[in-house]
């Protein structure tokens, strides 16, 4: 059983399965993103949903902004074709955003970059820093070279460069630097 925390799947190969206590049983593929409130209390299972095929996910938590919260569920697509060169939400503390809402101050977005392609990212709040995950390929982030799963944590800065080094897969996470 799980209580305030914030649970975001992101499932990048195959499908999973999600139960839980709130009556929930979905399907979740690759293209799609999960979340969970947990708040006051749920319980919930997670697994391959597909008996021959490979399923391969992150689930991230998140403190919540606010505790005690009743349970929440959500899901949605997130085509690949609107990332292509640019920045997609898809979790978002304001529900009027493209993304998932999450009860705390914290953007998550994926950006599919080209080799050779540019850009900048800047951070939604000043009490942020912004943590990048490499899905695939590689990309120079601030100066730092990285390659196929690696992060970098920024803090105390409002724009951060990205140059892709190879064609790249980017998680980007902007969320709260102290709880």
């Amino acid at each position: 059983p799980h209580r305030n925390m914030e649970i975001i799947s992101i499932p990048l190969a195959g499908e999973l399965r999600h139960h839980d206590s709130m009556e929930n049983t979905q399907h979740i593929k690759a293209g799609e993103v999960q979340i969970m409130s947990a708040g006051t209390g749920l319980t919930h299972s997670e697994y391959n949903g597909s008996e021959s095929d490979v399923v391969n996910f992150l689930q991230l938590w998140v403190l919540p902004k606010e505790k005690n919260i009743e349970p929440r569920y959500d899901q949605e697509i997130f085509p690949s074709s609107e990332r292509q060169g640019r920045i997609q939400n898809i979790v978002s503390p304001d529900p009027g955003d493209d993304g998932i809402w999450i009860n705390q101050d914290a953007w998550f977005w994926l950006w599919d970059f080209k080799a050779g392609q540019s850009g900048s990212y800047t951070v939604k709040r000043p009490a942020n820093g912004a943590y990048f995950f490499v899905l695939d390929g590689a990309i120079t982030i601030a100066g730092e070279q990285l390659e196929r799963r690696d992060g970098l944590g920024v803090e105390d800065a409002s724009s951060i460069d990205l140059t892709a080094t190879a064609d790249c897969q980017l998680l980007i996470m902007d969320i709260p630097m102290q709880s």
